[in-house]
């Protein structure tokens, strides 16, 4: 998988993935649903009483919505 239009501070706001245009707003929505994804995961981990997982899912999912909203 090769990713052109890059630049030194990153992915540029239209960039092409193997033919396929990816814009900012599909950015956004890509991490606001794995947000989503993992959210639903942390569920199980709660569950289990995996405090140690569950902050470092938490911080991540917290961190991937950051992300979504920042691209948006």
């Amino acid at each position: 998988m090769t990713l052109t239009g890059l630049c030194s501070g990153g992915i540029v706001p239209n960039a092409t993935l193997e033919g396929t245009t990816i814009t900012n707003l599909r950015l956004a929505e890509a991490f606001l649903e794995r947000g989503r994804e993992r959210l639903d995961a942390l569920a199980a981990l709660r569950q289990e009483a995996d405090f140690s997982d569950i902050i470092r899912e938490a911080r991540d999912i917290v961190s991937l919505c950051f992300r979504g909203m920042l691209r948006a």
